[in-house]
């Protein structure tokens, strides 16, 4: 079947008639073309003829009084007609090339890897300044461009740059060391006691150690020293260190006896749409906005390739619900488990590293509201960094105090 057959569509006929032959000739001498006709028996033949000239064949064949039936169809008309039947299924097919057309020289991907201490959330803010986002153009990324972008807004980076593999782009940085992160801070700092406790463990990288596992210490209290006392001379440096500490913490929290919350009103309305990129595209209609007297559920639903793959495309579900206002008791059990939850977070912010190891908790009643009274037994790390003028020495003698000490 050549291309323009194909293209125009072909229809396969039976032919049942009680002179075949002579319908035949009818058929030819009306300048229609027939191919791949096969005789059946002396009363039936098949034909194939092309989709226009059918109506004409049929015409010849009810004029004949022979009866005509379709057998099958064939070329890329029907294969065609039979998909714009189904318009999702065409839209689709449309969507698959258009997207890899569009998309096979951009990037879909961003990834980092070499980074301990720096997030990737930072990284790949920074690398977005400098081009390199969803749907930026393959060809247009430059590694110079980027590695001075990242280096001039994380100077933790000591080196950075970019590969892409296909539509995935690769940021490769290498962080700075301790020391050389140390050696760009100016000037000389010590570890203090940030409050009061009792030491359990001192970890000394930098600088000299005041203190010992077991000490009581105060708050203010120098840990770790800046200064080092290397006999004919004193050096100076930034104290680094982990001490930790039992520590004591007092924490008191009210909450009211009689709470407001909502309650159903009228039902829910459940709303979907759809987000590409940064466009929203809603399945409802209205702006969206609800009253004051709604409660709004937001649910989001990314799309995802295998392999941890998160591509822009998420569908977002929001249940609305009416309600009113109302003031419900809250009974006293219920009370404690929300005051101690919220000492639990309280004390987990206020700690830089640390745990709690023994509470006493305690509600009592009061003007229409409940009180909570506890103490708290940490393990904590207790070090912060304070910076030091030149010729402060902490507890180590460099000979001065004693002179003056004795002229006095």
């Amino acid at each position: 079947m050549g291309l323009y057959r194909s293209l125009a569509g072909e229809v396969r006929l039976r032919l049942i008639g009680a002179d075949i032959p002579k319908s035949l000739l009818l058929i030819n001498a009306a300048q229609i073309p027939v191919w791949n006709v096969t005789m059946n028996g002396e009363l039936e033949a098949d034909l194939t003829v092309s989709r226009k000239n059918y109506r004409k064949v049929k015409e010849i064949a009810q004029r004949r009084g022979d009866r005509l039936t379709t057998v099958g169809r064939r070329g890329a008309y029907w294969t065609v007609k039979r998909m714009l039947r189904r318009p999702m299924l065409t839209g689709g097919f449309l969507l698959l090339f258009l997207m890899t057309g569009l998309l096979s020289g951009r990037i879909l991907f961003v990834s980092v890897e070499g980074n301990a201490q720096i997030p990737d959330r930072l990284i790949l803010e920074a690398a977005k300044e400098s081009g390199i986002r969803f749907g930026a153009v393959r060809r247009q990324v430059r590694s110079e461009v980027m590695k001075n972008e990242l280096l001039a807004q994380l100077p933790e980076l000591q080196w950075a740059g970019v590969n892409t593999y296909g539509c995935t782009a690769v940021i490769t940085v290498r962080e700075r060391t301790l020391t050389e992160q140390t050696a760009t801070m100016p000037g000389i700092s010590s570890l203090v006691a940030h409050r009061d406790g009792v030491i359990l463990s001192c970890n000394v990288t930098e600088g000299t150690p005041l203190c010992v596992p077991g000490q009581a210490v105060k708050e203010g209290q120098v840990l770790i020293s800046g200064y080092a006392d290397r006999g004919l001379s004193v050096s100076a440096t930034h104290a680094q260190g982990e001490i930790f500490a039992v520590t004591r913490r007092n924490i008191q929290a009210v909450t009211p006896a009689f709470q407001s919350a909502r309650r159903e009103n009228h039902g829910t309305q459940t709303k979907y749409s759809l987000l590409i990129g940064k466009k929203r595209i809603n399945f409802y209609k209205g702006s969206g906005i609800s009253g004051a007297g709604c409660v709004k559920m937001y649910s989001k639903y990314v799309l995802s390739l295998p392999g941890g793959f998160c591509l822009p495309v998420a569908l977002i579900r929001e249940t609305i619900t009416d309600s009113v206002l109302a003031d419900i008791a809250v009974t006293e059990e219920t009370a404690a488990v929300q005051l101690s939850s919220f000492a639990e977070k309280q004390l987990k912010q206020i700690m830089i590293a640390g745990i709690v190891t023994q509470r006493e908790e305690s509600v009592v009643t009061e003007s229409g509201c409940y009180r909570l009274e506890g103490i708290y037994a940490c393990t904590e790390m207790i070090g912060r960094r304070q910076e030091e003028m030149i010729g402060e020495y902490h507890g180590k003698d460099n000979g001065t105090d004693r002179e003056r000490g004795s002229g006095g």
